[in-house]
């Protein structure tokens, strides 16, 4: 047709089986099917500007290498239970996809291997269970997303990067008399899934400019595999496992949380910067394994907390950087300052043993402990990395870590006594290459060496 299309079955039984393409050369487009949308052709809008709107009592069933396309008119597809998406393309608009069970990827390959089920500016999902699946995500090519799943879990895909952020598509819904009005429904924000939540993105970057939530028990992954992740609003793992995995940079503005036996997983390509004040929480093993450097803000837990990277500095002075039981540090850096904090900024701990390895002979270690201080053998301090499908979990195989190294300056001042083992029998407790302080504050503070102290 030249102008709006209406097609519609009325009746809660009633079906419309779209066998050839429809298409409106001029107007807008609604499809509205008592009970289910069977879709074995193409629909289309093809004047510029022009939405689609389509609405099913039941199910939305694209079959392998169908479209539903736009010239850069929104689309919206709502069905009371499940829908399967082959491609749906709106361009330079934007894609609202609502069900209320599952979002489903037809998975025949007919719009490509691995092509894009989604492509859009914006893009807004809801669904009561499910969107995507584990072992089959939904591939999506769009610019801004939001989305929010029940207990089946959120499973998506993007192509060349996404920022998180608020969503809102209005469509034009033709009516009996072929005239079209527009709709009003609420715009969405964040990331939310009450079981499982896994955003990929296989090139570019990932940006949080809202939060991305695993409620529950489900855990949490957002790899960036080539790209960056800017991260400006809260990552909450419920009390799951949370997985950050960063191809290149990780700006971090926002807390990282998860509770119970969740652990936290961060792995960066590049450089890892905390603003101070921001914070990886959880009550498990926290793990933070940097190529680059890392600026550190805060890491408290109520577990044990692995740092490695090429040096490691404070990111502000007002905050105790490290909580945990134990802590083990290990720097790779060899250049002037590659070390694990500074004289004039020492890192700030809360723990109970220490174990280091620094590399590098231009800088060091410069460590403030709170409290009394045990360097002692550390047994492996391991997490948790979320896979693809959201319930593999794969531990990770760091080994244990004993005595304080540096090869550089050793300074460790600690608020109570200061104990250092020989945990590994081989007569070393504390070995530096240049300067060594060892101090016990307070009048009733020992320091016990049950290992060898030198400089060399």
């Amino acid at each position: 047709a030249a102008g709006n299309v209406l097609l519609r079955a009325g009746g809660a039984n009633s079906d419309i089986v779209l066998a050839a393409d429809l298409t409106s050369t001029g107007g807008h487009v609604s499809v509205d099917a008592g009970r289910d949308l069977d879709q074995r052709a193409d629909i289309g809008a093809a004047a510029a500007g022009r939405s689609i709107d389509i609405l099913a009592g039941r199910d939305i069933v694209m079959s392998d290498g169908t479209r539903t396309h736009s010239d850069a008119g929104n689309i919206r597809l709502q069905a009371a239970r499940d829908i399967t998406v082959e491609t749906l393309d709106a361009g330079a608009a934007d894609v609202a996809v609502v069900a209320g069970r599952d979002i489903l990827d037809e998975d025949g390959d007919g719009n490509g291997a691995g092509g894009a089920d989604i492509l859009a500016a914006g893009l807004l999902m809801q669904a009561g269970r499910g969107i995507g699946a584990g072992g089959d995500h939904l591939e999506l090519a769009v610019g801004t997303l939001s989305a929010r799943a029940g207990t089946g879990g959120l499973f998506l895909s993007e192509a060349d990067g996404v920022t998180v952020d608020g969503v809102d598509v209005r469509v034009q819904r033709v009516n009996g008399a072929a005239e079209a009005h527009a709709t009003a429904y609420a715009g969405q924000n964040e990331l939310v899934s009450l079981g499982h939540l896994v955003l990929i993105s296989a090139g570019g970057d990932i940006r949080l400019n809202d939060a991305a939530r695993a409620q529950g028990a489900g855990n949490l992954l957002l790899r960036a595999t080539t790209g960056a992740l800017a991260q400006q609003a809260v990552i909450d793992g419920g009390s799951g496992h949370v997985s950050l995995k960063v191809g290149t940079d990780y700006r971090q503005h926002a807390d990282v949380v998860t509770t119970g036996t969740g652990t936290l997983d961060v792995q960066v390509g590049g450089a890892m910067t905390m603003d101070d004040g921001s914070a990886l929480r959880g009550e498990a093993n926290a793990r933070v394994l940097v190529a680059g450097a890392l600026t550190l803000g805060a890491v408290e837990t109520a577990g044990h907390v692995s740092l490695g990277a090429l040096r490691i500095v404070d990111a502000g002075a007002d905050e105790i950087d490290v909580v945990a039981d134990h802590l083990r540090i290990v720097t790779t850096g060899v250049a002037d300052g590659a070390g694990a904090g500074t004289g004039a900024n020492p890192l700030e701990t809360r723990v109970r043993k220490l174990a280091v390895a620094i590399a590098g002979s231009g800088g060091g270690l410069y460590l403030s402990e709170t409290d009394a201080l045990e360097i002692d053998l550390l047994a492996a301090i391991n997490v948790q990395q979320v896979g693809a499908d959201g319930a593999t979990l794969t531990a990770t195989a760091d080994g244990a870590l004993t005595d304080a190294r540096s090869a550089a300056h050793l300074i460790v001042v600690a608020g109570g006594g200061v104990t250092v083992h020989d945990g590994d029998l081989d007569g070393v407790g504390v070995l530096a290459a240049g300067n060594v302080l060892l101090r016990a504050g307070g009048a009733n503070s020992d320091i016990v060496l049950a290992a060898d102290l030198t400089s060399t």
